[in-house]
C-alpha cells in the first residue's frame, strides 16, 4: 500500500501492541473518513478486537427508569428544560422488574444499566439498584447511569450490588452543558476509588469537534482505567441550539 508513511509506521507499531498518545490518536483522526488511510484504520481495529476478544460480543441492556426537564441543560440532550417536550415520568417497582428480567432471560446479558437523570434521588437510586440485584443473575453486571455523586455514595452503589458506573466528561463539557467539570471530574476519581468499573465514552460527537478535542476524551478515560472506551455521535434533534452543526457519519464514527 502506497501512503502517508507516518500512518502505515504508526498502525504496524499498534498491531504490536504499541499504546498510542493524544498526539498520534488526534492524527489518526485527522484523515477524512473517505480516506484510505481511515478504511485501513477501521479495518485493523476491528481484525485486533475480533482476535482479542475471539470474534465475540458483549450484551448489554439500559433501563431509563425516570425522566424529566433536566437543569443541566445540555444542548445536545433530548431532556434539556429549556427544549425538552417531555414529561417526568418513573417507573413502578414492578416495570422496572419486569423490564430486567425480560432483559436477563436467556442468560446471556453481561451488564444490565441502570439510567436516572443528572438530578435524583439517591435512594431512590439504591432502591432500584438492591431490587434488581436480587431478582437477576448474579453474573449479570449492573451499572448505574446517574448524575454526579460522591465517594461515600460509590461505595453505597457498590454496597447495593452495583458493578460499574458509566460515567463521562462530555465533549465541551461546561460549555455546551451547565455542568462543572470539576465535578464530573471527581465522580469518576469516586467511582475507581469504590473499586466501581468505568464505563468511558467519546461523546457526544459532532462535526464540529475537533480531532485533539476527541483524542483528549478519548485518553482521559483510558488514563483512569476505564474497564470499557467507545464513541457515540450526537444525535441531531432539530429542537437543539446544535442542531445547526448536523452530525458524523457512520463512517466517521466507525473510524473514531
Amino acid at each position: 500500500m502506497k501512503g502517508n508513511t507516518r500512518f502505515l509506521d504508526l498502525i504496524d507499531k499498534l498491531q504490536s501492541g504499541y499504546r498510542m498518545n493524544a498526539e498520534e490518536c488526534a492524527f489518526l483522526l485527522e484523515f477524512k473518513e473517505s480516506s484510505l488511510e481511515a478504511s485501513v484504520t477501521r479495518a485493523v481495529a476491528d481484525a485486533m478486537a475480533r482476535a482479542k476478544f475471539d470474534n465475540k460480543g458483549l450484551v448489554f441492556g439500559q433501563i431509563g427508569f425516570e425522566i424529566a426537564p433536566c437543569p443541566g441543560d445540555c444542548q445536545f440532550c433530548s431532556f434539556a428544560e429549556d427544549y425538552t417536550g417531555f414529561q417526568p415520568f418513573n417507573m413502578s417497582d414492578e416495570a422496572i422488574l419486569e423490564a430486567a428480567r425480560g432483559f436477563a432471560a436467556d442468560g446471556k446479558l453481561f451488564s444490565l444499566s441502570l439510567m436516572a437523570m443528572h438530578h435524583y434521588d439517591f435512594n431512590r437510586v439504591l432502591d432500584v439498584v438492591r431490587l434488581v440485584r436480587q431478582n437477576i443473575p448474579a453474573k449479570t453486571n449492573i451499572i448505574v447511569n446517574i448524575g454526579d455523586f460522591n465517594a461515600t455514595q460509590a461505595s453505597e452503589l457498590k454496597a447495593a450490588g452495583a458493578d460499574g458506573a458509566y460515567h463521562v466528561i462530555r465533549l465541551r463539557e461546561g460549555k455546551d452543558t451547565k455542568l462543572d467539570p470539576k465535578n464530573r471530574e471527581r465522580t469518576l476519581e469516586a467511582i475507581k476509588g469504590a473499586g466501581l468499573d468505568l464505563y468511558y465514552c467519546c461523546e457526544p460527537v459532532g462535526p464540529e469537534h475537533t480531532p485533539a478535542e476527541m483524542a483528549a476524551q478519548i485518553m482521559h478515560g483510558i488514563q483512569f482505567g476505564c474497564f470499557q472506551n467507545g464513541a457515540m455521535r450526537r444525535v441531531c434533534l432539530p429542537s437543539s441550539p446544535l442542531s445547526k452543526y448536523g452530525h458524523i457519519s457512520d463512517l466517521r464514527l466507525a473510524q473514531i
